[in-house]
């Protein structure tokens, strides 16, 4: 068994709806295009894939609202920490 599909949470369609909705307001709010969320993803993608090895396919960055704030919150898999020798600069 995977030890870390032990961790994951296992949502509902109505739960994967609801989340869907908060990310559209909180979108909305934080004046935020989907072009621009895109291109914020894949630069958060870009600085972290130069230290670690992670699987894209099922890395999330969300927004979460609380009353006051608004958090940036992401999921990322991570398979290893890569060596200097095989970080990529710049």
């Amino acid at each position: 068994m995977n030890i870390l599909r032990w961790f994951q949470r296992h949502e509902t369609p109505s739960d994967t709806a609801k989340r869907r909705l908060q990310f559209v307001l909180v979108n909305n709010r934080a004046g935020l295009s989907p072009d621009l969320m895109e291109q914020l993803k894949n630069d958060i993608i870009k600085v972290v894939s130069r230290y670690l090895e992670i699987n894209e396919d099922t890395t999330r960055i969300d927004w979460e609202r609380s009353d006051d704030a608004i958090a940036l919150v992401s999921s990322i898999e991570v398979k290893r920490v890569l060596r200097v020798s095989e970080r990529v600069s710049g």
